[in-house]
């Protein structure tokens, strides 16, 4: 199936731990450049957060371990940064563009290809309705789930880049793991 964004070219790049880290590190080189006083500070602050992250992607690698190779499909091509970092068998994409729904030659082809490629889960997400996902997997075998990469839900905060990795991570379970 078409829409899986190539490496590098998917600009969701906060949804792969290790690279909000070396952001991180990043930003805190540019706040030291701007900001020497507080140079120190910016780098200890990077450094906590890298470890932090490095143990945040440990635990995301185990909770999808049980699940990395059932195959699913994504609303929109959103997650390619997440699935390689975690190794998952995402299939493509419903939509190839976010803003524009699939038409009926697309429709019929991801239905073809949710039954052919034993498919077990389709994710939507809450900023987009889910009826078109409903329709794919009617009649299938394939469950509906939802994922949410931008925390809509999500109170703002220091915390909310953990929980917001953690809920990706327990809905791809939650869905995939039903797979038995």
């Amino acid at each position: 199936i078409v829409g899986l964004a190539a490496a590098g070219a998917d600009p969701h790049i906060w949804l792969d731990p290790l690279k909000a880290a070396e952001m991180a590190a990043t930003m805190a080189g540019a706040l030291s450049s701007v900001d020497p006083a507080n140079a120190a500070l910016y780098r200890t602050n990077a450094e906590r957060l890298g470890a932090r992250l490095v143990l945040l992607e440990a635990e995301i690698r185990r909770i999808l371990a049980p699940v990395s190779g059932v195959p699913y499909l994504v609303f929109h091509d959103a997650y390619s940064q997440f699935q390689q970092r975690f190794g998952l068998a995402a299939r493509g994409a419903v939509a190839l563009h976010a803003e524009r729904p699939p038409g009926a030659r697309r429709i019929s082809a991801l239905r073809r290809s949710i039954v052919e490629m034993k498919i077990a889960c389709v994710f939507t997400e809450p900023q987009f309705t889910p009826a078109l996902a409903k329709t794919l997997i009617e009649g299938t075998a394939a469950r509906l789930g939802v994922l949410d990469p931008l925390g809509v839900d999500l109170k703002p905060g220091p915390g909310h880049y953990p929980v917001l990795m953690r809920g990706l991570a327990e809905s791809l379970l939650s869905c995939l793991g039903a797979n038995g």
